[in-house]
């Protein structure tokens, strides 16, 4: 299997558009290599795999393709 080693930027907002957290405040990207499931949500690394070098891209995903649905108690 051929892994390669990727690094990208993030800002995560929830459903109201409010920032949650964002690698850009500490110039801090986050790096994985492909094949080892290291991100979470582990959707993520498919929808990473096509992109182009410098291309950028907003994904939406389901509370259930990412942290689960939210605990109102």
């Amino acid at each position: 299997m051929t892994t390669n080693k990727i690094s990208f930027h993030f800002l995560l907002k929830d459903e109201e558009g409010y920032l949650i957290d964002s690698s850009y405040d500490a110039n801090l990207p986050i790096q994985f290599t492909t094949g080892k499931k290291e991100l979470f949500p582990a959707i993520l690394e498919s929808k990473i795999l096509p992109m182009e070098v410098g291309e950028k891209k907003s994904f939406s995903f389901t509370p259930e393709e990412a942290f689960g649905v939210r605990d109102e108690s």
